[in-house]
Parts: structure tokens; sequence; C-alpha cells
């Protein structure tokens, strides 16, 4: 593995255009690895989550300590310098079980959650900057019927709004989505939806994504068709709630099962996403879910295999300025490696390319992708290092 120094550039605000597609081939690119920081390894794996940039360039990201008993994990930041990447704890967790990826403001505050443990139901936390150091604060304990052990990335609204899910906990224990309100008084926090199991769908898995009329976009893991998943919309009402509505069952193994990771929507309403099963090899999926007049109709982008890119997409899509999609499997290349990859559109169907295939010292890609503006691709491998992958010279 080839270590230097990169130099991060800022993050960048993208769309996506809707095309149509029919088959996908693949080809691979000579993209260059470089590790970042190897956390120590103190008799236990960090399982580093992937990470979030701030204007300067550094990045932020969460570790959970497997095997822990009390202390389970740290809130970290990677500083680029001209040594290579200085690492700092800012926090030290005591709730049980960090590991989601954070999501960071404009002004450069963290917003992250704990998942809890046995004794606990975890927390979402803010961590904000000031001139001493950093000061971490919880903004709402989870329990029971509020919902319990929020699994995944929170998302970040324009108006400052924070919206999440609960794996568990809620009405039946089939979880929960929330928003955080900041008021002159503290965070308001309210339950936008209790969710009901069987065809209502349960265990959400993947962040939830806003649209530009506010309409909340998500996936439950299991419940739905033969238990398979859903994708679900939730749409604001005058009266400050939110109609619930399932947009698609994944009922037959061939088109995909169990949705998770973050999903991506494009301008003209359509959904991208991935299950980590199902497909014709049982291995996982690339979906669109193309927006019509009556509904949503699923079109399969991409199907993962052990023999040529891996299986179980776990980190989800994220997109570039073009519409290419980008992700990674978290195993599968011999029966062990995963794979980072990216899907590109065009006129003939969609093109796969692998940028990174793991080795035996160098795999479990399992954390969402970062792109920056010069696109260069970060995130956590291995259960214990963050790396960059940069694209050729032009």
């Amino acid at each position: 593995m080839k270590k230097a120094l990169l130099s991060p550039l800022r993050p960048f605000t993208f769309t996506l255009i809707a095309l149509i597609f029919t088959l996908a081939t693949t080809a691979s690119a000579q993209y260059t690895e470089t590790t970042l920081y190897t956390f120590p390894y103190n008799g236990a794996l960090a399982s580093p989550s992937g990470v979030v940039m701030d204007k300067a360039g550094s990045l932020y990201g969460t570790t959970s300590t497997e095997g822990c008993s009390s202390l389970c994990g740290t809130v970290f930041e990677l500083s680029p310098s001209s040594g290579g990447w200085i690492e700092t704890t800012l926090y030290t967790d005591t709730v049980g079980n960090l590991g989601a990826p954070l999501v960071i403001d404009a002004k450069g505050n963290l917003f992250g959650v704990a998942y809890g443990n046995s004794s606990n139901c975890g927390e979402v936390f803010e961590g904000s900057p000031t001139s001493t150091g950093w000061i971490f604060t919880t903004l709402v304990p989870f329990y029971g019927v509020i919902g319990c052990h929020p699994a995944t990335a929170l998302t970040l609204g324009p108006d400052g709004v924070v919206y999440g899910t609960t794996a568990g906990g809620g009405v039946g224990n089939f979880g929960t989505i929330f928003k955080l309100t900041p008021t002159s008084s503290g965070w308001q926090h309210q339950i936008l939806h209790y969710f009901a199991g069987g065809t209502g769908g349960e265990d959400p898995q993947s962040p939830v994504a806003l649209d530009s009329a506010g309409n909340i976009f998500g996936t439950g893991l299991s419940g739905g068709m033969n238990n398979y998943g859903i994708v679900f919309r939730l749409k604001p009402q005058p009266n400050g709630k939110y109609t619930f509505t399932p947009i698609h069952y994944f009922s037959l193994l061939a088109r995909g099962a169990h949705p998770a990771g973050s999903l991506v929507l494009d301008t003209s309403g359509n959904i991208f996403g991935t299950t980590t099963g199902g497909g014709t090899t049982g291995e996982g999926i690339a979906y669109e879910l193309v927006k019509g007049p009556s509904g949503y109709a699923e079109k399969v982008v991409h199907t993962f295999s052990t023999a040529k890119d891996g299986e179980n997409p776990t980190g989800g899509l994220i997109v570039d300025s073009t519409g290419n999609l980008y992700g990674s499997t978290s195993s599968g290349i011999n029966g062990i490696y995963g794979t980072v990859f990216k899907l590109s559109p065009s006129s003939a169907g969609w093109f796969e390319t692998i940028l990174l295939t793991g080795s035996r010292d160098f795999d479990a890609f399992n954390q969402p992708l970062l792109l920056d503006s010069a696109g260069n691709l970060y995130t956590a491998a291995n259960n214990n290092e963050i790396f960059a992958l940069s694209p050729p010279a032009p």
C-alpha cells in the first residue's frame, strides 16, 4: 500500500441526470490507493466509519472498538500536514457502540449517533468546535417508545433540522423515523413515523434522503412482501405531520432483497440504491426506482457477483456531477475480498468500472464513500484503516 500525502479539496454539491439503461459491462481503472491512517490494534479492531470533510480538508469519523464493554469507540479527526495525516481523538464514547458515519454542517459542527448497548438505547450527539477545543453534547437519549438503537448516519436538512432513524424501539419495536429541530430553548425531538412491521416495513438501515419539496425517503431492511424490505416516502402535511407510504416492495429475489446504505435522488424524482442480497446471484444489486405517473417502477442497474466484482454492497451509493454512481462491496472476490466500483450511465446501459479490488491485507469495504471535487474517494477498510483512492492523472 502506497503511503503519501493527498491534497483533499472541499466537497461540492451535485445533481444527477436521469438516464435510460439496458445492460451493464465491466472494466477496471488504475486508481491509486493511499493509506491515510492505520489505527493501533491494541488487542481490538477499531472498526472506523466512513468519513466527512470540513472546509479545511480535515476528515472526521467514528470508531466502534470490537469487544468493548464500557468505552466503545471514539470520534476522530484526521488533519493533513506536510508529513502525512495526523489523527486526533476528539471524544471517547461512554454510551455504547459508535461506528455510524458523522454528518457536518456549514459551521463545522458534527452530528452522530451512538447505537447503545444492553443497558441503553443509544443517543444523538453534537460536537461543536470552540477556541479551547471540542464540546460534545447529547441532543436526545433514546428509550423504548421514542426509539432504540440508531444504526446509521443522520441527515441534515437545509434549515438545520436533523433527520434520522432508529432500528428498534417505537410501537412494536420495529423502529422509528425522527427529526430534531433547533430552537431557542434546545433541540425539539419529533417522531415522524413508527414502523409497523409486516407490509409497513421494519429495521431501517439506511440514512434518509430529502428532496426539494421536503419529502423524506428511506428503506426498511426487512418487512414488506416476503420480508425482503421496502423503500418508503414520508410526505409533509400542512399540519406539521407526515404521511408514510411504502413506494416499493422488494418482492422477487432476482430483483434484490434487503435494501441498506445511502440513497441517491435525481432531479426527476428517480431513486438509486443498493440491496445487500438478492439479484440473480443472490449477492446484491444496484437498482433504480423510476418515478412515473402511477408510482415507481424498479430497474436493476447492476447485479453483483463474487466471481466478478464482490457481494454485499452495504455502504450504499454516492454520485458525481456527471451522474456516475460510486459504491463498494464488503466481500466476495476469491470468496473474501470486496471492491470499490463506479457505475457510469450511457445510451447503451450502465458500465461498471472496478476502481479497487481488495487483497489479503486490505479488504472489508463496508462503509459509505466520500468524494471530493478532485475526484478522490475516501472511506474505511480492513476494520482499522482510512484510505483514499486517487483517479488517474488527466
